[in-house]
C-alpha cells in the first residue's frame, strides 16, 4: 500500500496499553509518525520507538493541546492526521485522505468522528 504524504501526530502520556492500536490503524498508509510525549513513565516511548516514530518531549500540561504544536512543527509531511492514543482510524479513512491530499483546492479537512465510551456509541 502506498504511503500518503501524511504525518500521524499522537499526543501521549502513559499510553502504552493503547498506543500500538492507534498506530496500527494507520501505519500502512502514513509516511511518518510523530509522538508528542508528556513525561510518560511507562513503556510508551519504547513502543513509539519500535514503530520508528519521531519523539518530541514536552512538559505534562494535563491535556494534549499545549503540546500538539510541537508535533506539527516536527512533521516533515504536508498533511497531518492528529489522533489521541486511544483513537483508531476508521477503515475507510485512507481512501478519504487520499482523495483530499491529491486536491489542490483543499488546505485542511475536519473529519467526522464516532465516539465510543465504555462500549457505547
Amino acid at each position: 500500500m502506498e504511503a500518503l504524504p501524511i504525518t500521524l501526530c499522537i499526543s501521549t502520556r502513559n499510553a502504552a496499553p493503547v498506543l500500538a492500536g492507534c498506530i496500527d490503524s494507520v501505519r500502512d498508509w502514513v509516511s511518518e509518525i510523530v509522538i508528542v510525549d508528556m513525561e510518560s513513565s511507562d513503556s510508551t516511548l519504547e513502543i513509539a520507538r519500535s514503530y520508528g516514530a519521531t519523539i518530541v518531549q514536552v512538559p505534562a500540561a494535563g491535556w494534549a493541546e499545549p503540546g500538539r504544536q510541537a508535533g506539527i512543527d516536527a512533521a516533515t509531511q504536508p498533511w497531518m492526521l492528529v489522533l489521541d492514543a486511544d483513537e483508531r482510524a476508521a477503515p475507510g479513512l485512507r481512501a478519504l485522505a487520499a482523495d483530499y491530499v491529491r486536491r489542490e483546492d483543499v488546505a485542511g479537512v475536519q473529519l467526522p468522528r464516532q465516539n465510543f465510551q465504555f462500549g457505547w456509541w
